[in-house]
Formats: C-alpha cells, structure tokens, sequence
C-alpha cells in the first residue's frame, strides 16, 4: 500500500542524487486508479493451472493475450474475454514443442509469436502453426521484441569476461545498444545492478539500468534516442539492518554480497492511460510514496510511476492490485499473474481508468522528440535483473 509518511533517518540512508537532464524534480503525487476485471484465469480448478508464467503480451491489434508458461513448456492465447483460442508446447523435438525451456516472449506487429530459449526462437503464428527457428548466432539472450519492419532484436550477452549487454538486430547484427562492461562477481550479489531493455510500443524502447532513474528511449530501427525520461528521486541505501536480516535468511546458501543500493527502477511498460509510460519502482526510490524497507514483501513490485508525452514529464504515481504482478499492457488494459499465499500462480486482466486533479489532461504518449542523437551507453552493470 501507498505509504505517504516521510521515512525515518533512523531506517533508511539516503544517497545523494544529481538531476539529470530531462529528469523530474518535482515532489511525488499519487494517483487514484481503478482496476475493473476483465477476466481471471487459474483461480479456480476446473480451469487451466499455471506451473511458471515468465512473459505475457497483447498482440498488437489488442485482440488476444499470449501467455508464456516455463513450466509447462507452453504457450496460451486468449481472446479479450478470456476464452481459449489456442495452445501448444511441450517438451520434445517435434512440430510446436520445447527442446528447452522457453523462456522469453515476442510478438511481432503482424501478429507473429516468438518464443525464446536461449540460444534461439520459435516463431509462430497466432494459431500456434510453426514458422520457423531464428538462431541467437552464438548468443545468450535475455529478452527479445520485434521492430515494426517484423526484425527480431534480442538482448544479449557473450559470455566472455566483463561482457555488455547488447540490444542486436539478428538480421545483420546491427548493434543498437551497448551497455557498460558487466562486472563479475566471486559469488551471488543480492540487488545487483542490471540493465533495462524494454519494448513500449511504437517502434520504441526504453533503455537504462536499475541503480539509476533515467531511460533513454530508442528508435527500434535505427537505435537513435528520440527521447528520455527519469525522476531525481533520493536513492535509498542497502542498511546494515536489513542485510543481517536478509543473511540470516539466506543463511543455508552460499555466501552472498550485497550491492550498496537497492535498484531505483526494473521495467518500463507502455500502458493505461492512452499509451503513458508506466515505469515499475524499485526499493531504491526514496520519495514520499516510498513503503519502508522493513515492508518490501508487501509493497515490492506494486508502485508505478507515470510520465506524459511532453519532455518526458512525471505525471503521478499509481499502485496496481494486491499480489498482482504486472506483464503486459495496452492503452486501456494491464495484464499480469496473481500469486495466493500458497504461490500458486492465475492470470489476470485488468481494464484501468486513471484520474488525479491535474492542470493538463491525459494525453497518448509520443516520445519523439525534434532532433534524434545516438544513444549514450548505460551505466554500469553487475548483472541481469
């Protein structure tokens, strides 16, 4: 839940921040949502039962939500109230099956579906009918979309010693971004530092990494910025109290390290209200709305904060339903999963009308801005989110 009280010195340290330009300085509002069902999926027995929903998204028509299940080595469509139009995945060698895993989600603008397991995709269309298998051409993907030209761009790692993150255009390697070298660790580092490479739609995506609270958004096509977002927000330091609390946890695993902050931001979506760009908080954020650390478990994951088409501006901050996880989005729905107190996992679809007492309306987001440059190379990264 939204927390409005200021945060006790005595709990948390805060980091010194320097605005960055295009960055939001002001205070931090909340803003009222209501989240309408559209439909749930999982939560009763006689419906499908979910092992591990990794990735979802909308097709880009808005017609259908693509269900991604680890678990189940499989994929689920669904029309938009909620009724099975197709299915398929298992693991094995054979016409729509898994030799491994799949673990990453695409859909293209013409509807094409890519699953990701690694080292290559799956494509298919929307029926689940085999297209296809695009190769990684030797590299470690994390994540993949498509441009608006059906490219597959796959962000990716070699596994050599201090290796960026790559966001690569399969086609012809192109590469459209660069993070800085990652730094290897002698053993596990709890918040560490990674990057973000997000599709927001519109032949865009939001590029950064989770220690800072600045995006660059990135033409698909070309990887030229064409805009920025970010909030100067205090930066909420990882305290002695909470890792002693988090080791004794953890005290049956192998040794761990921890990174100095918590992460300030993890994903950027294009979302409710007519295509604003919602961008998931991390523990890092130290502003008014800020939960304290002490409630992570409870409040972790929920907070969004909402910026408009003009410069980037901060608009408000929204927080989604108890125990949802948000996925995908449209410019009128979010999709996510719900975890019940025993983790067991559904899928749920939400209609969201957002409103706050504000000098402007709500506008559709359009990140395009009068000149585009080349991208700046992220910050330092530790190691995937």
């Amino acid at each position: 839940m939204l927390c409005r009280a200021a945060i006790s010195a005595a709990v948390v340290v805060f980091l010194g921040t320097v605005p960055c330009a295009g960055q939001h300085t002001g205070s931090a509002r909340a803003i009222d949502a209501q989240f309408t069902e559209v439909f749930w999926i999982g939560d009763e027995e006689s419906e499908r039962q979910f092992g591990d929903v990794t990735a979802m998204e909308f097709s880009p028509d808005g017609r259908h939500l693509v269900v991604l299940d680890r678990l189940a080595f499989g994929i689920v469509v669904y029309d938009m109230e909620g009724a099975e139009v197709a299915s398929w995945g298992r693991e094995g060698d054979g016409p729509g099956e898994f030799r491994n895993r799949p673990l990453h989600l695409a859909v293209s603008e013409e509807g094409m579906i890519a699953a990701g397991t690694g080292r290559s995709a799956e494509l298919f269309d929307i029926s689940g009918e085999p297209i296809e298998t695009r190769s990684f051409r030797g590299h470690t993907a994390f994540g993949m979309s498509f441009d608006d030209r059906g490219r597959l761009l796959v962000e990716a790692v070699s596994w050599r010693e201090t290796a960026p993150v790559q966001l690569i255009r399969l086609d012809d390697d192109e590469v459209l971004w660069t993070s800085k070298p990652l730094i290897p660790a002698l053993s596990p580092v709890v918040y560490s530092v990674g990057p973000v490479i997000d599709p927001i739609g519109s032949n865009r995506i939001a590029v950064g990494n989770t220690d800072r609270y600045d995006f660059a958004i990135l033409d698909a096509g070309t990887g030229h910025e064409v805009g920025r977002i970010g909030r100067n927000v205090p930066i909420r330091a990882v305290t002695a109290d909470h890792r002693r609390r988090l080791s004794d946890r953890l005290s049956n695993s192998t040794e761990v390290t921890f990174a100095d902050t918590f992460p300030v931001a993890t994903e950027v979506f294009a979302g409710p209200s007519g295509r604003m760009l919602w961008v998931r908080r991390g523990m890092g954020v130290g502003d008014e709305l800020a939960p304290p650390v002490e409630r992570m478990e409870d409040a972790i994951w929920r907070l969004y904060d909402l910026f408009r088409s003009d410069g980037g501006n901060y608009y408000g901050t929204v927080e989604v339903p108890e125990d949802f996880l948000l996925l995908a989005t449209t410019p009128g729905l979010v999709a996510g999963v719900h975890r019940d107190e025993l983790a067991r996992e559904s899928v749920r679809v939400f209609s969201v009308r957002v409103s706050m007492d504000a000098p402007h309306p709500w506008e559709p987001i359009d990140v395009s801005t009068s000149q585009s440059r080349p991208a700046a190379a992220a910050p330092a990264a530790v190691s995937r989110r």
